[in-house]
């Protein structure tokens, strides 16, 4: 990320500094009231020196970080440390939100006659905190008259799988899946919708033209 004077955004224990025309910049960066340290090395400034860039991930997320920025007035080729202006931010560091996916989109078809996989595995935490999602499984049926999901057995809540067994959910018949995930506080949910067929009718996939044979009529 990157702020100009006087919003920045920086680490704990670190300075970069710059000359720019008549006025020379030195940034430091302190620990905030709850902020933790940050590598120097997550810290730059480039070719306009009123800006501090940070790097990404450097910051953790629900902390606080404080940031100085002084302005020298340049003498020369030195800068006067006894004419100089300072300004101060503090900067609060936001948890990003959960990512829940369903692998293979937001439809599909099936065999009633055929046991099928929910994989929500792609789920993600974009900050990388500690600790592991939780998967919650909900099913209802869309279609009118269709018999509901209390015959699926309970998928497991440390697992982005669920694995509907063959014959479990009546046909014909439309039925939402929705995955949420849950870590702390956060939470985040995605539906996929499933049309369930009699019998075991036949699978139909579309693929690149990358991946067909090398002869086909164009």
């Amino acid at each position: 990320g990157a702020a100009a004077t006087p919003a920045a955004a920086a680490g704990a224990g670190a300075a970069a500094g710059a000359g720019s025309g008549r006025l020379a910049f030195r940034w430091e960066a302190a620990a905030g009231s709850s902020g933790a340290g940050v590598p120097a090395s997550s810290l730059s400034v480039g070719k306009d020196p009123r800006v501090l860039h940070v790097a990404a991930g450097a910051l953790a997320a629900g902390r606080a970080y404080t940031f100085r920025v002084t302005a020298f007035a340049a003498v020369g080729s030195s800068a006067s440390s006894s004419t100089n202006g300072t300004a101060v931010v503090t900067v609060g560091c936001a948890s990003q939100a959960l990512v829940a996916r369903i692998a293979g989109g937001g439809w599909r078809q099936v065999g009633r006659a055929a046991t099928f996989t929910l994989d929500g595995t792609a789920s993600d935490d974009p900050d990388g905190e500690p600790g592991a999602l939780t998967y919650l499984w909900t099913c209802e049926a869309m279609s009118a008259g269709a018999a509901g999901c209390s015959a699926l057995d309970p998928p497991s809540t440390s697992s982005g799988d669920f694995t509907i067994r063959k014959n479990k959910l009546a046909a014909p018949g439309t039925f939402r899946f929705t995955l949420t995930v849950v870590k702390g506080s956060r939470n985040a949910s995605t539906s996929a919708a499933v049309q369930v067929l009699a019998g075991a009718p036949p699978v139909v996939t579309i693929d690149s033209a990358e991946n067909l044979p090398a002869k086909v009529n164009p």
